[in-house]
């Protein structure tokens, strides 16, 4: 639930809330303000702001109807969250991230991130900011809805450690017949990526539903660029973009990208690794999508889209069809 006077602080140690906090269920949280305002993350987090080296884990909790003047409205995550059997709905970010921004390492399972609003990107979830080149550089202008302005807000110079897409993780539970799915549904962007958006880092999504997201921009169910992006047994259904790509938008791929998972490894060896690839889609179904431009169903800019075996579990189509485009 929002929690009055402004978002609860994980902070990394040493830090006021305490290093490496965390916090499971419903329990309470010290919600104490920081004078300190890079700490605060200032507009960030509408309900919970985790800071680089804090950590929460949420389990059996409903996040709604909160706001964030800037990234994240219901959650802000720099360190690290896990989200599961949780629900985030409802909640709003002037900015990017309406249910959640991040730029840590996400985790989320059997979880639904529904109805949520950015006057910015990612409705559901931005992993990691918008920049003005990358909707420059692609074509697609700023939209009449939301006035965000990336890259401008006083203390972005202030926190350069916030400036890179993280880690994030999607899935539900394989029990045969029994599956359970996450779902990002009904969420909506003033730019790009209705239902996830993500400026970099590696996204991961398996058993997921994403569905009847609208992107004002394009992207409406996912927008990806210089992403690491892997989706296995996925729907993505009914999601609409006004400009292009109404499923998924794939592009850049010439900027390395950092994995927070290992930490700060080497990327070189990774990035020749996986330019062959920016994007594998597998064992998933795309269908029923629309964009008032270009690719209904997926817009690929200058990367690769593999798109491999077929979705099984779908019997209106063969186990030897790719993606369903």
């Amino acid at each position: 639930p929002q929690v009055p006077g402004g978002p609860v602080a994980m902070g990394a140690p040493g830090a006021p809330v305490g290093q490496d906090s965390g916090s499971q269920g419903s329990g309470s949280w010290d919600n104490g303000k920081d004078k300190d305002k890079d700490k605060q993350g200032e507009g960030d987090g509408g309900a919970l702001l985790v800071e680089r080296g804090g950590s929460a884990n949420l389990f059996k909790v409903k996040l709604t109807d909160n706001n964030a003047e800037e990234n994240g409205g219901a959650i802000a995550n720099f360190g690290r969250v896990r989200l599961e059997d949780s629900k985030v709905t409802d909640n709003h970010a002037r900015e990017d991230g309406g249910g959640i921004f991040n730029e840590g390492v996400l985790k989320v399972k059997d979880s639904h991130v529904d109805d949520n609003t950015a006057g910015g990107n990612g409705g559901g979830i931005a992993n990691g900011k918008g920049k003005k080149d990358d909707h420059d550089k692609n074509g697609y202008g700023n939209s009449s809805y939301g006035n965000s302005s990336y890259g401008k807000d006083g203390h972005d110079k202030d926190r350069k450690d916030r400036d890179e897409a993280g880690t994030v993780e999607i899935t539900g539970s394989d029990h045969g017949k029994d599956s359970t799915k996450s779902t990002i549904e009904n969420n909506k962007a003033g730019k790009n990526g209705g239902g996830l958006f993500s400026s970099g880092g590696t996204v991961t999504i398996t058993l997921t539903v994403i569905k009847s997201n609208t992107a004002c921009d394009s992207g409406g169910g996912i927008y990806a660029v210089d992403t690491d992006l892997k989706l296995d047994r996925v729907i993505v259904a009914k999601n609409h973009a006004d400009k292009d790509g109404g499923g998924i938008v794939n592009t850049g791929g010439k900027d390395k990208k950092k994995d927070w998972s290992s930490n700060g490894g080497d990327n070189k060896e990774r990035d020749n690794k996986e330019s062959d690839a920016t994007a594998t889609i597998s064992d998933s179904t795309i269908v029923e999508n629309t964009a008032n431009r270009f690719g209904g169903g997926i817009f690929n800019g200058d990367t690769d889209v593999k798109v491999e075996d077929g979705f099984k579990d779908d019997h209106e189509h063969g186990e030897d069809d790719n993606a369903t485009l």
